[in-house]
């Protein structure tokens, strides 16, 4: 298989053909039996390491653009770092791009300054929320931009990190603050996470808008109990602030729970969700697309999508749909918790069935089908091997390299030299 990204190829030096050499399994039965988490190497860069995908279904009608995944956990190559996967048909489980990001939240592609960025959380994964900061990459890999919510240092948290039409950013934070549980059974002097998000200008770190959970949702609406939980040391998380969304009128759509996204956000009458579950009567995790009457104040279910072995991730997830503006479009579902994303088409036909490591070994936040052209100012790597007569190529993040061509000459009492 050829590689577009990071390419890896092996070849004769007489002979003109590339062999890609992609790491990729069919079998299920097979997959993560030596390593609960496998990954590829390759000759080239021996520095990298991504998972290898188990593909367990593949069918035509896949949208175009790179699968972004953010892994979490502790794989066996130590590499928890953010990854760009090539996914058609034809260079599937192609790795396009990783970078040294230590558990990256939420990786994904963005507009910044009218040019598509890198973007993503990196920091600490704590009881449910992170301390950490923003990163925003061009489309060099290099940083343009590294920041934390204003007034709290280092400590954005990793559910949301959205830039808005105007360069603005729109983060999230977990703030301990004293409150009065007696209501729930407990103390007092109870501590609860205040959820709170911010919207930023990110060239000047300006405060633009701040909006915090205590002030506009009642602490008796939760859904969530004690548990144990209420000390300054473990705070009662109430409300736990997961998405948001600025729309076309310039209001919020906020979730406590779940990652909620407007379908389109001029006409606002389709949200996306990811369902982790269960209930009781569904007994796994699923994106859901509902239909909105805001006039009417009525939610209704048109669609459920879900994978092939309908996995169960007891947290973290998204569904995105690939085109919004096209009824028909596809849709992306990462599974959070669980190293599973699929493809699906509006009818919730799964098209792509992926693992990425073996049940509860590592994860991915939120996962993307997403469009992406990478112009690394890196050289391209290459290993060779005259005495065997092969050598490997590749370009770490370079999208646009169609093929790699090769000139070799071969001189009477001398070994042959190669020319790129």
């Amino acid at each position: 298989m050829v590689f577009q990204g990071l390419r890896l190829s092996l070849l004769p030096l007489l002979f003109s053909s590339f062999v890609g050499s992609d790491s990729i399994s069919f079998d299920v039965n097979s997959y993560g039996n030596d390593d609960p988490t496998p990954f590829q190497t390759y000759l080239s860069n021996q520095d990298v390491k991504p998972p290898e995908l188990l593909v367990t279904k593949n069918s035509s009608g896949l949208s175009d653009g790179f699968v972004f995944i953010g892994v979490d956990g502790k794989p066996t190559s130590g590499q928890n770092n953010p990854v760009i996967y090539e996914m058609s048909n034809k260079r599937l489980g192609s790795l396009i791009w990783t970078g040294n990001y230590t558990e990256p939240f939420d990786f994904k592609t963005q507009m910044y300054k009218g040019k598509p960025h890198l973007t993503m959380w990196v920091g600490e994964l704590l009881n449910g929320y992170g301390h950490g900061s923003y990163y925003i990459l061009n489309q060099s890999y290099s940083e343009v931009a590294h920041f934390s919510p204003v007034g709290y240092p280092d400590l954005g948290d990793l559910h949301e990190f959205t830039i808005t039409k105007d360069d603005t950013a729109l983060v999230t934070t977990y703030v301990a603050k004293p409150w009065d549980l007696t209501e729930f059974g407990g103390p007092a002097d109870g501590w609860i996470f205040e959820g709170l998000f911010q919207e930023i200008h990110i060239e000047t770190n300006q405060l633009i808008f701040q909006w915090n959970s205590t002030s506009h949702v009642g602490l008796n609406e939760t859904y969530n109990e004690l548990s144990g939980t209420g000390s300054e040391g473990s705070p009662f998380d109430w409300f736990h602030i997961n998405s948001v969304e600025k729309d076309a009128n310039g209001d919020y759509l906020v979730s406590g729970r779940h990652d909620a996204r407007w379908v389109d956000d001029v006409k606002q009458d389709q949200i996306t969700i990811f369902d982790n579950g269960p209930t009781d009567t569904v007994g796994y995790s699923r994106g859901l697309l509902l239909a909105v009457d805001q006039t009417a104040k009525t939610v209704r279910l048109m669609r459920e999508f879900t994978n092939g072995v309908k996995t169960f991730a007891q947290f973290e997830g998204s569904l995105q749909a690939i085109d919004p503006g096209n009824e028909n479009t596809n849709y992306f579902l990462g599974f959070g918790a669980q190293p599973f994303f699929s493809e699906l088409n509006s009818d919730g036909e799964i098209l792509l069935d992926v693992q990425f490591g073996k049940t509860n070994a590592v994860n991915s936040y939120r996962a993307y089908r997403l469009p992406w052209v990478g112009m690394p100012l890196t050289n391209p790597d290459i290993y060779y091997n005259l005495d065997a007569k092969k050598v490997a190529i590749s370009w770490n993040g370079a999208t646009e390299v169609e093929q790699w061509v090769r000139f070799s000459h071969v001189y009477k009492k001398k070994r042959p030299s190669l020319r790129f």
